[in-house]
């Protein structure tokens, strides 16, 4: 590809970010990496590095909560197919990590005082639709999915990561939960108030919302839930750079030795659900139900982030990641699947060559 043809999408997209880091790679193989812009404007501005640090929001999902699942799943550690709510449309973790547990899709969890409060809501007393009826992307069902890991597994979400996958991996310096402050200047900023979740809590009726910093969200999840929870949850709250988020991705490479073929397969065929979205275990399938969906090869699942992060991962090996700010400083209103489907089209004309 002409070198104008490469600099074009570039130049496109860092009219819709702050900051952009991207990759795309093939057998192992990386096809092309980029990174630019700034990775924050306010309060000061810093040039977007190679190992810039981004807010992945929901790709914390398929990164940390669903790999976690599977490898304790794997290690006989924990049973995905264990029944909850035993009395009332009973649901197992599988069923949370496909999005078919019958939870809505978000729900401000802060309006309680504690994280006790909520994991008895999640598990007794949230209304549910019935199991398996329908795939309905839930933040509130990751969420739990988070508490029944840390409780069935003795150990904080954070500490699994560490010793299950980041440690592991060899990229304790390029995934984290809760970045210390020693980081700043790597993280790029997100939306630095949160009004744009702070209105959707007020349509909940609720006006409680988790504060920021004095320098707003940069360096904090921006996830309101997470951050309530301690910048630790089971929907969001991991950091990450490009090389983080490339290696997390291989764990979900066929061949690789960190999940076997048949825990490796849940992440790639569908649930039980024959209704709303096509979902996997972690993942959305590529499919016909949406633009950026449509543009997927047959056989890729992917995964997308509230701050702008995408990443999508083919039964043959390859493997795109896009990471942004696009959110900051402020929430821009409008949606982002133009930018990712044009992504999308980037990275098929560099793999075709």
């Amino acid at each position: 590809m002409a070198n104008a043809e490469l600099n074009s999408f570039d130049d496109f997209i860092l009219t819709k970010t702050p900051s952009i880091s991207y990759l795309i790679s093939k057998d192992g193989e990386i096809k092309r990496s980029f990174f630019g812009g700034y990775s924050l404007l306010e309060p000061k501005k810093i040039k977007t590095k190679s190992d810039t640090l981004y807010d992945l929001a929901s790709l914390t999902k398929v990164f940390s909560t669903t790999l976690i699942a599977l490898k304790s799943y794997q290690n006989g550690t924990f049973d995905i197919n264990k029944t909850f709510s035993e009395k009332k449309n009973p649901f197992t973790p599988l069923d949370l990590l496909r999005h078919e547990a019958g939870f809505p899709s978000w729900y401000p969890l802060y309006k309680f005082s504690s994280k006790e409060e909520v994991y008895d809501f999640l598990l007794n007393k949230m209304e549910r639709k019935k199991v398996a009826e329908e795939a309905i992307y839930s933040c509130p069902g990751y969420i739990l999915l988070g508490f029944i890991l840390e409780e069935t597994l003795n150990d904080s979400l954070n500490n699994l990561f560490f010793k299950l996958i980041a440690n592991p991996s060899g990229i304790i310096k390029d995934a984290m939960f809760n970045p210390p402050s020693s980081l700043k200047e790597k993280i790029a900023g997100s939306e630095l108030k949160g009004d744009y979740e702070r209105e959707m809590a007020l349509k909940e009726g609720c006006e409680k919302y988790p504060c920021a910093s004095d320098d707003g969200l940069w360096g904090i999840v921006s996830d309101g839930n997470a951050r309530f929870l301690g910048g630790v949850a089971g929907n969001a709250g991991l950091f990450a750079n490009l090389k983080g988020c490339y290696e997390l991705s291989k764990l979900f490479l066929n061949g690789t030795s960190f999940l076997d073929k048949k825990v490796l397969k849940l992440c790639f065929e569908r649930g039980r659900a024959r209704s709303g979205e096509k979902r996997s275990a972690g993942f959305k399938m590529a499919s016909e139900d949406s633009p950026v969906s449509r543009e997927l090869k047959k056989g890729s699942v992917y995964h997308e982030g509230f701050t702008g992060t995408f990443v999508s991962i083919s039964e043959d090996g390859e493997i795109l990641i896009m990471l942004t700010n696009r959110i900051h400083p402020i929430h821009p209103k409008v949606p982002f699947s133009n930018e990712r489907v044009k992504f999308i089209q980037f990275c098929r004309k560099i793999l075709n060559g």
